[in-house]
């Protein structure tokens, strides 16, 4: 799993979900499989259920997304292309995440 986190100044206004959306279409375009998870998937997969999100307080503060072990420089390579570059501690989900059951 990746995190990009951003700085609360960055946070007002941003647009998650067409961020997310423009990650995973350039990812697909180099042929990396990179998926979206939590609140901005949930976002971009069940807008009819916006209100409920938004009634449950759930802000989006961070791009949560998940990829194969193998694509693992691809991805530290695309994310800091988008300007995330990949800190120690994504660096750690990364690696533990490879011995995680799903």
């Amino acid at each position: 799993m990746v995190t990009a986190n951003l700085g609360k100044d960055q946070l007002e206004g941003f647009d998650f979900e067409k961020e997310a959306k423009r990650i995973v279409e350039s990812a697909g375009e180099k042929g990396i499989i990179l998926r979206v998870l939590g609140a901005t998937a949930f976002r971009i997969h069940c807008p009819n259920q916006l209100k409920l999100h938004l009634s449950m307080n759930r802000n989006i503060t961070d791009l949560d997304f998940v990829s194969y072990s193998g694509m693992k420089r691809p991805v530290f390579d695309l994310m800091d292309k988008f300007g995330y570059p990949m800190d120690r501690s994504s660096q750690y989900v990364m690696a533990v995440s490879d011995r995680s059951m799903s």
